[in-house]
């Protein structure tokens, strides 16, 4: 995306369980540091906060209901601990 679009200051990448979202971050930010990473998943799909609330119980959690979607790669039924620690990355 670099060579096509040389200002590009963000990208929105769907979250999910986060191994999409970390491996363009990392590509991104080693071309360009300072761009933007913004996680994005269908409303009412909560899938990094559910992976918030496991990490914060030590465990994996049930999967809670998920929204009827068409983006349904989205809907993740377990969830991967390395998301949070790819939101607190992302953030840096």
């Amino acid at each position: 995306m670099a060579p096509q679009v040389p200002d590009l200051d963000a990208i929105v990448v769907p979250i999910s369980g986060g191994g999409m979202i970390c491996g363009i971050a990392v590509a991104a930010k080693a071309l360009k540091p300072d761009i933007l990473i913004i996680a994005a998943e269908p409303n009412g799909s909560n899938d990094a906060a559910d992976a918030a609330a496991c990490k914060a119980a030590g465990r994996l959690l049930e999967a809670q209901p998920k929204p009827i979607t068409i983006a349904d790669g989205l809907q993740g039924v377990y969830f991967v601990l390395e998301t949070v620690y790819a939101q607190q990355a992302l953030q840096e």
